[in-house]
């Protein structure tokens, strides 16, 4: 086969799918489970606020899970042990201050956790 026909044959696969993408745009799947983790953590705090600490758990262990390298795990991990403990599970609120210390070391969060940890005990 002459190289001039390959080329061709593949340019016009390379345009039908440049194509396909402008008709249908592809979302990365890290970007799924970071935008599903923003929206998780933002109904966890609805709930927290409205002092609903079962739902507000549920929905911090979404965001915690969908995109445990996301710049706003440290948050709900922080707000699910005080979910937990506000709703009496004291003992998954103090793993959860724990993991939340072990995984970051250092910062805001882990130093409220470090507090909040303390009382917990």
């Amino acid at each position: 086969m002459d190289i001039r026909k390959k080329t061709f044959a593949g340019s016009r696969v390379a345009l039908l799918f440049l194509s396909l993408l402008m008709l249908f745009p592809v979302v990365s799947f890290a970007e799924m489970t970071i935008n599903d983790a923003i929206e998780y953590y933002d109904r966890g705090k609805r709930e927290f606020e409205r002092n609903d600490y079962d739902d507000a758990i549920e929905y911090f262990n979404k965001a915690v899970n969908d995109a445990p390298e996301n710049a706003m795990t440290r948050v709900a991990m922080y707000y699910l042990a005080k979910s937990y403990q506000k709703s009496g599970e004291t003992g998954k609120a103090e793993e959860t201050f724990k993991s939340l210390i072990d995984k970051y070391g250092s910062g805001n969060w882990v130093d409220w956790a470090k507090e909040d940890l303390r009382q917990v005990r």
